[in-house]
C-alpha cells in the first residue's frame, strides 16, 4: 500500500525490487481486506494475462504463484465459519487451482517450484483430505485432481510432489466404485505419468511414489472390479441413461495393475487384508480371472495383461486360495459355450505356464500341469503351431483310462483335479486338425470309462458336474464336424451310466443307442454323413417321442436331456439346411422340434419359441424353415392358461401373461414380410402358416379371449385381401379359407361381415366373391351337412351363415360387380378373381352343405329353413314385372347348379323333397299344370 499507484515501466530499479519483495512476503491475513469480487476478478485477469503474454511474464511466475497459493489459504476448506462475508471459498478456490494449473503448464520446466513446496502443499492440504470424498457419484472433476494430474504430467514437477507424498496417496483413493468418468480419467491419467514419465531420474522418482501406494492402488482397483455398478467390460457396458456416468477405462486399469503388479512384495501383502482374513491379493486375483473368458471381448494384448497380473500375484496365494482358483483358471483353457476358446496359442501356453506356477503351492497337482504344459507347447519354428513332437506324445498317454487315475491317485487328490486337462481335451475338439481333435476325443472316452469302472462318488461327481455339461455346451456349436464328436460323447456316457437314475448321467437316453445294429442308433444316424440316414433318425425319434407324449412308451426321456441334448440337435438344421437336397431332412427335424415342444416345461419351450422368434432378421434366408419352427412350437403348446382360485374364480397364469406381454406381440410382427412385386414395387405378403399358428395359440385361450382376438386377425387379412398385387391376394384368400376351416363354425357370420364391411368398392368386390368361393370351397373338403335326426333341435351353425352368403353372391350376380364384369369400357379394370363362375359354383356348394329342412320355414319363418335361403332370393327375382331374358337365363343356370347342390346334400329325404319342390314352381306353372 505505500507503493504509488503507475506502471511498473516508471517504477526505478530499487523501487521494483522492492516491489516484488514486497508480493513475495504478503500472506493470506493481508488479503483479508480484499473483497470477493476484487479477488475473483484478479484471477480472471491473471488467466488473461498468461494466456496473452506468454513466456513474458517469466520474471513475474513466482510473485504470481505466491499470491495464488496464499488466496488459496485464505479461501481453504477448514470446517470453521467463513472469516469474511461475501467471499464464495468454492468458486475462488477452483479458480486458485485452474491458475496454478496453468502456471505449472506454462513454466512447469522452466521455473523451480520445488523452493516454494512447503508453502504450495501447506495451501492444498484441506483439499487433498477431502478430494476422495469429492469424487464420489460427482460427474464434474474437481478442480485440484486436475492440478495434480497436470503436475504428473511435467518432470520437473514430479520431485514437487516427492515433497507430499499424501497426494498420490488422495489421487489413489479416488480410484473408487463410485468414481465417474472425467475423475477416474483424471486418476488413471495421474497414474500412468507417474509409472511413464521421460525424464529418467523423475522416472524413478515417479514409480517410487506409486510403489509406496501400491498395496492401497490394488484395493481401490479390486473393488472397483468387484463392484456390479461399474462392470462396464465389453459386454456388459450400459447403453441406458447411466453411459457416461462411468468410464469404461477397463483396459486403462488393466495396463496400469499389470505394471504395479510388479511392485507387490510379501512385506505389502501381510499388512493389507480385507474383511474375512482374505488378502486384497487373492480378491484381486479372484476378481481379474472373469477377464480371460472369451465372452469379455478382450484382445490378445488385453488377455497377455492379465495373465500377467495373475502371474505376479500368485506367488502370495496360499495353498487354500491356490487350491480353490485352480479349478476356475482351469476353465479359461477349455471351450467357452458352443465355441472355441481362447483362440491365440502364445496366450493358451501362459495360461498354463500360470496353472503350472498356482501348482507350486499345490504339490499334488505338479504332475497334471506338467502334462498340461506338454499338451500346450508351441513349436518354436512355426508361428501359432502346435508342437505336435511333444503334444500328440501327451495326448496319446490320455488315451488309457489307468492314465486318468495315476494322475490323481495320491493321497489328497481328487478327480476335479484333473480339471484343466479336461478343458483342454473339450477345447481340443475344435482344432481343425483330425489328428488332436480324434485324439481328444478317444482321450475324453477313456475319461468317461474310467469314472464308471471306478464307481466312486467323485468321479460320478465329475463326469455329472464338468464332463456331462461340456458336452451338452458343444452340441450348440453350429458346425456339424464339431457337434459330431460331442454327440459320440454323451452316446458313450448313456451307454456307462445307463444304470444310473441321475437324469444328468444321460442314462435315460440308453433306449436310442443300439449296439447291434448300427442303422437303428439314433446318435450314430443323426450324425452320420449321408443327410438321409439322418432324416430317418428324426423320423424313429419322433415316433418315440409321440409315444411318450400319449403315455404309451415303456421309458421317459426327461426333461433334461429333451432341453439339452435332443433339442438342439433338431434345432441346427433350421439354421444350416441351404440346398434344395436338404429340404426333407429340415422339414424332419422342425417336424421333431415340434414333437418335443409338446414334452417341455414351460420356462424350456418359452425359452425356445422366443429364441426362434429373435433370430428372423439374423437368419433372413431361413426364413421358410424358421417360420415352420415357429408353427411347429406353436401347435406344442399344452399348458394352462387359468388356474381356478375358487370354485367360482379363475386368474391368469404365468403363461398366459408371458404371452400377451412379449410371445404374441412378437408374432404378430412377423405376420407379413415384405417383398417385391412384378413391377419392382414393396409390398407386404401374409404369412399364412404364422397366421393359422398364431389363431391355433389364441383357440388356446377361453372363448371369450378368443372372440376379442379373432378380429384382428380378420383384418389382417382383409387388409392384405385389398392388395394390388394379384399374388399377395391369393395368398390372403387361401390363407382365409383355411382360418375358416381352423376355427369354429359359429364364427363364419363373423368373417363374412368382416369381408362385406372391408371389400366395398371397385376391383374389391370380384376379390370378395373369390373370397366366399374360396371359403366354402375349403369348407366342402370337411364338412357334411348333419343329417335329419341331428337338426330337429337346433339349427347347424353353417345354416346361420346361408343369408350372408346370399346376400354376397346376390350383389356379384346383379350388383355393382356384375356391371364392370360386363362392361365394355376400357377404364374398368379387370382382375383375374372376376373371371369364371365362381359365384354359380359357390351357390352349389351351398346348396350341398346346408341342411335340407324346408319344412322349418312352415307359419312363415322362412329364415328358419336354409333351402328357403337359397332359393327364395332367385325366385323372387323372377316374380319381378322387369324381369328381361337375360335375368332369366342367368337364375336358370343358377337354379339348375342348386338342383346339382341338393341332389349331392347327404340330408336330403323325400318327405323333405317333394313338397318343397312342388311349393317352389307351383306358383310360376299354375295349379292346374301342377296338378296334372
Amino acid at each position: 500500500s505505500s507503493f504509488e499507484r503507475k506502471p511498473i515501466e516508471s517504477f526505478s530499479s530499487e523501487d521494483q525490487i522492492n516491489f516484488m519483495q514486497a508480493l513475495m512476503s504478503a500472506r493470506k491475513d493481508d488479503l483479508i481486506s480484499l473483497s470477493g469480487p476484487v479477488i475473483e476478478g484478479f484471477l480472471h485477469l491473471m488467466e488473461s494475462v498468461i494466456a496473452q503474454w506468454g513466456f513474458r511474464v517469466v520474471s513475474w511466475v513466482p510473485q504470481l504463484f505466491h499470491i495464488t497459493v496464499e488466496i488459496c489459504k485464505l479461501v481453504a476448506v477448514n470446517g470453521k465459519p467463513q472469516e469474511k462475508e461475501g467471499l464464495r471459498r468454492g468458486p475462488i478456490r477452483t479458480l486458485c487451482f485452474q491458475r496454478l494449473c496453468e502456471l505449472f503448464t506454462r513454466f512447469g520446466s522452466s521455473v523451480n517450484f520445488t523452493q516454494y513446496s512447503l508453502s504450495f502443499w501447506s495451501a492444498l492440504e484441506p483439499s487433498l483430505v477431502m478430494l476422495p470424498e469429492m469424487v464420489v457419484e460427482n460427474e464434474g472433476c474437481p478442480a485440484v485432481l486436475l492440478l495434480l494430474r497436470t503436475m504428473s504430467a511435467e518432470p520437473d514437477l514430479v520431485k514437487l510432489l516427492s515433497d507430499h507424498e499424501d497426494a498420490v496417496g488422495a489421487v489413489v483413493g479416488c480410484i473408487g466404485a463410485t468414481t465417474r468418468r472425467s475423475a477416474m480419467d483424471a486418476s488413471l491419467t495421474f497414474v500412468e505419468n507417474l509409472l511413464t514419465v521421460e525424464d529418467q531420474a523423475s522416472a524413478v522418482l515417479g514409480q517410487e511414489l506409486v510403489r509406496k501406494f501400491t498395496p492401497q492402488l490394488m484395493n481401490q482397483f479390486a473393488e472397483r472390479l468387484g463392484s456390479k455398478e461399474t462392470d462396464d467390460t465389453p459386454e456388459k457396458t450400459k447403453k441406458a441413461s447411466s453411459r457416461g456416468k462411468h468410464s469404461s477405462s477397463w483396459r486403462r486399469e488393466l495396463e496400469i495393475l499389470c505394471h504395479v503388479s510388479g511392485f507387490v512384495t510379501s512385506g505389502d501383502v501381510k499388512n493389507a487384508t480385507t474383511g474375512d482374513n482374505v488378502t486384497y491379493v487373492e480378491t484381486l486375483f479372484k476378481l481379474l480371472l472373469p477377464f480371460l473368458e472369451p465372452a469379455r471381448g478382450l484382445s490378445d494384448d488385453d488377455i497377455r495383461n492379465v495373465v500377467q497380473i495373475l502371474f505376479s500375484l500368485t506367488s502370495d496365494l496360499d495353498s487354500s486360495t491356490s487350491n480353490s482358483v485352480f479349478s476356475d483358471i482351469s476353465r479359461a483353457l477349455g471351450p467357452y459355450r458352443s465355441r472355441e476358446g481362447i483362440k491365440t496359442l502364445s496366450i493358451r501356453l501362459d495360461i498354463a505356464s500360470l496353472v503350472d506356477k498356482i501348482a507350486e503351492n499345490v504339490p499334488r497337482l505338479k504332475k497334471i500341469t506338467s502334462l498340461l504344459v506338454m499338451l500346450l507347447s508351441v513349436d518354436s519354428k512355426r508361428v501359432e503351431e502346435i508342437c505336435f513332437e511333444t503334444a500328440i506324445p501327451a495326448l496319446n498317454s490320455l488315451n488309457d483310462g489307468e492314465t486318468w487315475k495315476s494322475l490323481c491317485d495320491g493321497p489328497d487328490s481328487t478327480p476335479f483335479d484333473l480339471m484343466p486337462l479336461i478343458q483342454v481335451c473339450f477345447n481340443f475338439l475344435h482344432n481343425e486338425d483330425g489328428v488332436i481333435s480324434r485324439a481328444s476325443f478317444v482321450g475324453l472316452k477313456a475319461l468317461v470309462l474310467a469314472a464308471a469302472s471306478s464307481g466312486s462318488e467323485s468321479w460320478l461327481k465329475l463326469i455329472e458336474t464338468i464332463v456331462v455339461p461340456l458336452s451338452r455346451s458343444g452340441l450348440q456349436s453350429r458346425e456339424s464336424q464339431i457337434r459330431r464328436p460331442y454327440i459320440n460323447l454323451v452316446r458313450e456316457i448313456s451307454i456307462l451310466f445307463r444304470d444310473d437314475p441321475s437324469p444328468a448321467l444321460c442314462g435315460d437316453l440308453f433306449p436310442l443307442v443300439d449296439t447291434e445294429n448300427p442303422d437303428m442308433d439314433f446318435f450314430l444316424s443323426v450324425s452320420h454323413l449321408q443327410i438321409h440316414r439322418r432324416a430317418r433318425a428324426f423320423q424313429r425319434i419322433r415316433k418315440i417321442l409321440l409315444a411318450q407324449s400319449q403315455g404309451s412308451l415303456g421309458f421317459q426321456l426327461s426333461s433334461l436331456s429333451l432341453s439339452n441334448v435332443l433339442l438342439p440337435i433338431a434345432l441346427h438344421p433350421v439354421y444350416e439346411s441351404k440346398q434344395k437336397s436338404e429340404e426333407t431332412f429340415a422339414m424332419e427335424s422342425i417336424a421333431t422340434l415340434g414333437a418335443i415342444s409338446r414334452l417341455l416345461s414351460w420356462s424350456k419351450y418359452n425359452s425356445l419359441l422366443w429364441s426362434v422368434l429373435s433370430q428372423f432378421e439374423r437368419y433372413p434366408d431361413q426364413q421358410r424353415y424358421l417360420v415352420a419352427a415357429m408353427c411347429a412350437i406353436i401347435d406344442g403348446f399344452n399348458f394352462d392358461l387359468v388356474r381356478k382360485d375358487t370354485e367360482s374364480s379363475e386368474s391368469k397364469t404365468s403363461v398366459w401373461r408371458s404371452l400377451e406381454n412379449r410371445i404374441i406381440p412378437k408374432v404378430e410382427g412377423l405376420l407379413s414380410k415384405e417383398t417385391t412385386d412384378k413391377s419392382g414395387r414393396k409390398v407386404n405378403l401374409l404369412r399364412p402358416s404364422v397366421l393359422l399358428a398364431l389363431t391355433r395359440l389364441f383357440q388356446k385361450f377361453p372363448s371369450n379371449e378368443f372372440e376379442k382376438k379373432l378380429p384382428s386377425i380378420l383384418t389382417v387379412i382383409c387388409s392384405a385381401l385389398k392388395n394390388r398385387d394379384s399374388s399377395a391376394r391369393d395368398v390372403a384368400r387361401t390363407t382365409l379359407g383355411k382360418l375358416v376351416v381352423a376355427i369354429d363354425l359359429k364364427y363364419l357370420p363373423d368373417v363374412i361381415r368382416e369381408l362385406a364391411i372391408t371389400l366395398t368398392e371397385g376391383y374389391q368386390l370380384h376379390v370378395r366373391a373369390a373370397c366366399v368361393h374360396t371359403i366354402l370351397l375349403e369348407l366342402s373338403k370337411v364338412y357334411e351337412a348333419p343329417s335329419d335326426t341331428e337338426t330337429d333341435y337346433f339349427s347347424p351353425p353353417f345354416d346361420n351363415s346361408t343369408i350372408a352368403f346370399m346376400d354376397l353372391i346376390q350383389a356379384d350376380l346383379f350388383g355393382e360387380a356384375n356391371e364392370r364384369r360386363e362392361s365394355k369400357e376400357t377404364n374398368v379394370r379387370f382382375v383375374k378373381e372376376a373371371a369364371g363362375t365362381k359365384t354359380v359354383h359357390a351357390v352349389e356348394l351351398l346348396a350341398r352343405m346346408i341342411s335340407f329342412k324346408p319344412s322349418n320355414a312352415r307359419n312363415g319363418h322362412r329364415s328358419r329353413s336354409a333351402v328357403h335361403c337359397v332359393v327364395g332370393p332367385f325366385l323372387e327375382r323372377l316374380r319381378l314385372p322387369d324381369v328381361d331374358a337375360k335375368i332369366i337365363r342367368k337364375i336358370k343356370e343358377i337354379l339348375s347348379r342348386v338342383v346339382v347342390g341338393i341332389s349331392n346334400n347327404p340330408s336330403v329325404t323325400a318327405d323333405e323333397l317333394f313338397p318343397f319342390v312342388y311349393a317352389s314352381i307351383q306358383p310360376f306353372i299354375g295349379e292346374e299344370a301342377a296338378n296334372s
